[in-house]
Formats: C-alpha cells, sequence, structure tokens
C-alpha cells in the first residue's frame, strides 16, 4: 500500500499491515513499517534507506515515542548516533536506548529503560559505507567534512519528508566518536543557515548531547596522571611511583603541545600531540589492555575480546541483523553482510591527520552562537574518552 504525505494513524499503534507494506515520504523511496517481528516496541515503527548523493545511501530506523496526548507529532526528536568512526546505529537502538532488547537471540522485549518513553527516536547508520547504508566504489566519507555534507544532505530530505515530527525540533545525541560526529554535524548544518544555504530545511535544532564522548583525546591521555596516580577517583589500578614519574614529566610537555594543537587546528601538529601523548602516557595502560587485565571501556572489567575489550553480550545484534528474515522485514533488497563495525572504514579514517582535530571549537560556536542545550554525560571508569 502506498500513502503520500502525513501517516494514516496514531503514532503509537502498531499499523495493520505488515512491515513490507511501504509509506512513500515526498522524496527519498519507500519506508517500510516494522511490527514486533524485528523490534517488540509497544510503539510504531518504520525503516527506510535515504539516498544523499548519486551512489550512497544512509539507512534509518524511526522509532515513535509512547507518550500518549499528542503524540509523536507533539513530541521532541532526538537522533543518535552510535561512534567507530565506522560504527553502525543500530547496536544503539537493540542494546542502549531503543524501545526493544533482546530476551533469546532470536526474540526481543520492550525495553522499560528506553528513550522512546519521553521522545521520538531517530538512529542512523552512517557514514555511507557503515552499517546498512551504502556506498559505491570509493565513495564512503573518510573525514569529517564529507560525513558531515551526507549528514546534512540526510536531514534536509527527512525533514521534508516528515515535518510534522519536528514540531518541538532536534535534538543530536551521540557516544564515543559521537564526540566528534555531533559537534561538527551540528556546528556545519548552524553555520550554512546562516549563510542561506539551508533555506529548505525547516528544523530547529535545539540541543545535542554527548555521552562518553571523544570530543578531545588530548584531555582524556592528560588525565591518565589524576586518575593512575592518585586517589581522587578509583582504587581499581595503581600504577608504580616509576610510571607515575614518567607520566608526570611526559604531561608538561603534552600540554604544550595540546595548546598548540587547539591554537592552530593543524592536523599534523594535533596528530603529534596525540601520538606523543600515546607513546609516553597511555603506553603505561595499554601494557594492562595487552595482558587482557583492564578494558579501556570500563576498568573494572578485563578485555576478554582484544582489541576492542568490549565484553560480548548474551544475545548479539550481529547475527540477528544478518538473519534474511530480518533484513527483508527491514526493507534490505538483497542480502548482506551486517558488521556493527567497519573496521577497513575505520582505518581509512584513522589515516587521516584530520581525526587528531578536537571539535571543541565546534562546541563553543554552537553555544556562543545559539541558545542550544549541551548535556556532558561521562563515566569515571571509561579510560578511553
Amino acid at each position: 500500500m502506498v500513502l503520500s504525505g502525513t501517516l494514516p494513524f496514531h503514532e503509537t499503534q502498531r499499523p495493520l499491515g505488515a512491515p513490507k507494506e511501504q509509506v512513500s515520504p515526498k522524496k527519498g523511496g519507500p519506508v517500510y513499517w516494522q511490527d514486533d517481528r524485528t523490534c517488540r516496541a509497544n510503539t510504531s515503527h518504520f525503516t527506510g534507506n535515504m539516498p544523499v548523493s548519486a551512489d550512497k545511501n544512509l539507512f534509518y530506523c524511526k522509532q515513535f515515542t509512547t507518550i500518549r496526548g499528542g503524540g509523536a507529532r507533539d513530541a521532541k526528536t532526538i537522533l543518535w548516533l552510535n561512534g567507530g568512526p565506522g560504527a553502525s546505529s543500530l547496536p544503539g537502538l537493540f542494546t542502549e536506548i531503543g524501545p526493544c532488547e533482546f530476551d533469546a537471540p532470536n526474540s526481543t522485549v520492550v525495553n522499560p529503560d528506553s528513550w522512546v518513553d519521553f521522545a521520538n527516536l531517530l538512529f542512523l547508520d552512517q557514514p555511507a559505507g557503515v552499517g546498512f547504508s551504502t556506498a559505491g566504489g570509493d565513495s564512503a566519507p573518510v573525514t569529517l567534512g564529507e560525513a558531515s555534507d551526507d549528514f546534512s544532505a540526510f536531514l534536509v530530505q527527512f525533514v521534508h519528508a516528515f515535518p510534522e515530527y519536528f514540531r518541538q525540533g532536534l535534538y543530536i545525541a551521540g557516544e564515543s566518536f559521537g564526540g566528534r560526529y555531533v559537534p561538527r554535524f551540528t556546528a556545519d548544518i548552524i553555520h550554512n543557515k546562516a549563510l542561506g544555504k539551508f533555506n529548505n530545511l525547516a528544523l530547529e535544532i535545539k540541543g545535542i548531547a554527548l555521552f562518553n564522548a571523544l570530543v578531545d583525546a588530548m584531555y582524556t591521555l592528560l588525565g591518565h596522571y589524576e586518575l593512575f596516580c592518585t586517589d581522587h577517583y578509583q582504587e581499581i589500578l595503581r600504577f608504580n611511583r616509576t610510571a607515575c614519574a614518567e607520566i608526570s614529566a611526559a604531561t608538561t610537555a603534552a600540554e604544550t603541545m595540546k595548546e598548540n594543537c587547539q591554537t592552530t587546528l593543524d592536523p599534523a601538529v594535533c596528530r603529534a600531540a596525540q601520538e606523543y601523548a600515546t607513546e609516553n602516557i597511555y603506553k603505561f595502560f595499554q601494557e594492562e589492555v595487552d595482558a587482557l587485565r583492564h578494558s579501556p571501556y570500563d576498568l573494572r572489567l578485563g578485555c576478554e575480546r582484544p582489541p576492542i575489550c568490549i565484553p560480548p553480550s548474551e544475545f548479539s545484534v550481529e547475527p540477528y541483523l544478518n538473519s534474511p528474515e530480518i533484513q527483508s522485514l527491514l526493507g534490505i533488497a538483497k542480502p548482506v553482510k551486517y558488521e556493527p563495525i567497519n573496521f577497513p572504514l575505520n582505518s581509512k579514517w584513522g589515516a587521516q591527520s584530520e581525526i587528531s582535530i578536537p571539535t571543541g571549537m565546534n562546541i563553543s560556536y554552537i553555544l556562543n552562537s545559539t541558545n542550544l542545550r549541551l548535556l556532558v554525560v561521562n563515566g569515571n571508569l571509561d579510560v578511553s574518552t
């Protein structure tokens, strides 16, 4: 069944048709209604692929809030980005803030802690080439600037297709490398709107949220002395006097290099600073990771699966999303190999010196030129960010 424009039912009710039933937005191709077979969400949701260029498409999943009354049209919308770079945002849906979570390898239950109880949620696989998003040839973005252009192209089209879900504005949230994505993408949109380039984007971005976000790697590295050589934050791991003396000495030089990076924003200067701090400060904790004694993402845990060190979940999103049936329901035309992280693309990003440039200046620009709200959440035992 093909419909145009707005959606034909109250968003907190499930559509009667199967997920393959389509609703065509004004631009960007069909969307696919989902039901309990893909995500037992207790709310309505749909998926789609939005073309952002001739050879790139971004996959998304839209979840409607469970708020009663005005429903989705009167609720805020939060767009969620996982990090990487090169990480799919679908683990964020199924294992973090989405409306469902796994209770068995092939089934889900309602997530009682989902953000969908407070807002519409929009999960986006980006940059192109990540998750179910596609990039033909060598078109996958490998810099923040390239990814930002595609993000803006997606947002323009999605808001044009579904303006009714942005009446209360948009909040953009991300974790880990999302500390680079979210500030840069948001600052670019604000700047371009000020220049009159996005007059067709009828949207107010009201806030950004950063969770264990990598905004500036140098601040994380420069915190190692306090974290591992004092009693201020944790009692799990203490370095010996020799290691602490070396960290202290290296911190002085690294502080100067960090300031040079922040002043010049020169990719080579910033990369040199980060490499120096990694080789002279982080190396002591890296020994703990290499010995599988501690995870950089949670100091309380060992490293069960190097080099990522994220403990395996009882039920994984990867085999679930590689099911041909699930992919068909999601609207994936032909079976593909779903991977939570595109490691080859991650390596290409890492080879670019610009990856070392912090996004603190983007956050400053956002706060100085708008009334956006900012939320920052960091775990004391997350060593990586």
